[in-house]
């Protein structure tokens, strides 16, 4: 019988080494079957590059057919939070990362992508960045935490997000979904501080929309309208989510007990100096996406960067941005076409062109505050 161990690396050979027609699902599941029987040194080293299988998306499609199975649509929730904790109780039992569980320090950490983890360095720039894994285990967090929340168990779906934040502490949607569950348990303090946290490491204008709409809501429920007021506005500057945006001005034009004044730049910037609050995206992250598109660019990765630049045109309005974006979405179409001739001769890829300069842009200021002080999970 082959020992289970080899059975293992002879799969994670062929994940990596991916021919036409292998079945890259089939390949996962038995990996992911098999973990309990093999080695714990072996498996901790492959988790830095590899998934072993655990998949959020896999394990909700998993429980929404047993749950059509037994014709028990109307409780699909109830069989996502199921399948979902039984993955995460599944992960844990490995033990692959028991440090993590004894230290308030994380020793590993979940990355999305390298992005992610260079926001860490903004956070928490005194710390030692803990070691990447790419198992998803934040993803399946969120997924049973947010599930939970359907199912109106609030307490325990606090608790799951929240394991899903210090596990994948540069995302700012995990983090948004937190601060969600914090507001339905009453918790308005801790609302902010993680609507702050999430500031910190939004790169994208849906995502910083959505902390001056948390943050509306937050003024909201100190009835200070005129700043929650401001707070929409600065919303919309970013991402004018036009139904959201005009429910909530409802709201704060019903309960003011005064006439709220028409926001003006001036009335914007003198909200920032007073209450020291953001009135933009933050400064660092808006460098670390220069930046980032400035290294992409230098290692010809041209169409990698081009979300990026995307962002960073979004988070600036800096025309000179889109220079760079238009001639990389010219060579990715181009690189298509050369790419799609020569795959019907040698079925290779082609070699990419290294023509076009790096247009760095200027970093717009857009806020007041300019401390990045990390806050605690």
């Amino acid at each position: 019988m082959k020992d289970k161990t080899q059975e293992f690396l002879e799969l994670f050979d062929r994940m990596k080494n991916c021919k036409h027609g292998d079945n890259l699902d089939e390949i996962y599941k038995k990996m992911h079957e098999i973990l309990p029987d093999v080695n714990k040194s072996v498996l901790r080293d492959v988790a830095k590059v590899c998934s072993l299988g655990f998949d959020m998306g896999n394990t909700v499609q998993k429980a929404d057919f047993v749950a059509g199975l037994n014709n028990d649509e109307d409780k699909i929730n109830e069989y996502r939070a199921k399948f979902l904790k039984e993955e995460i109780d599944y992960f844990f039992s490995l033990d692959l990362f028991p440090e993590n569980e004894s230290s308030t320090d994380n020793v590993v950490h979940y990355f999305k992508d390298k992005f992610h983890e260079k926001i860490w360095d903004i956070i928490l720039p005194d710390e030692k960045k803990p070691e990447r894994i790419a198992v998803p285990i934040p993803d399946l967090f969120y997924a049973y935490g947010s599930t939970l929340f359907e199912l109106g168990i609030f307490e325990d779906a606090e608790n799951e997000l929240h394991s899903a934040v210090i596990w994948n502490l540069t995302d700012a949607p995990t983090t948004f979904e937190y601060a969600e569950s914090l507001k339905q348990n009453g918790n308005l303090e801790q609302f902010f501080v993680k609507t702050i946290s999430a500031w910190q490491v939004a790169f994208t204008k849906e995502d910083v929309a959505r902390v001056f709409r948390n943050l509306a809501f937050f003024f909201s429920e100190l009835q200070d309208w005129q700043n929650a007021y401001i707070n929409l506005i600065l919303s919309s500057m970013y991402y004018d989510d036009e139904e959201k945006i005009t429910r909530e001005l409802e709201y704060i034009q019903q309960n003011a007990d005064t006439e709220l004044q028409e926001v003006t730049q001036e009335m914007i910037e003198a909200y920032g100096e007073e209450t020291e609050m953001p009135i933009g995206a933050n400064p660092a992250i808006i460098d670390l996406l220069d930046s980032y598109c400035a290294e992409l660019h230098e290692k010809e990765e041209y169409m990698k960067s081009l979300p990026y630049l995307q962002n960073l045109y979004d988070l600036t309005d800096n025309p000179d941005v889109k220079k760079p974006h238009k001639r990389n979405k010219k060579r990715k179409f181009e690189e298509r076409e050369i790419n799609q001739s020569v795959m019907k001769i040698c079925k290779k890829p082609c070699v990419k062109d290294a023509e076009g300069g790096v247009v760095v842009p200027k970093r717009s200021v857009g806020m007041k505050c300019e401390s990045t002080e990390p806050v605690a999970a």
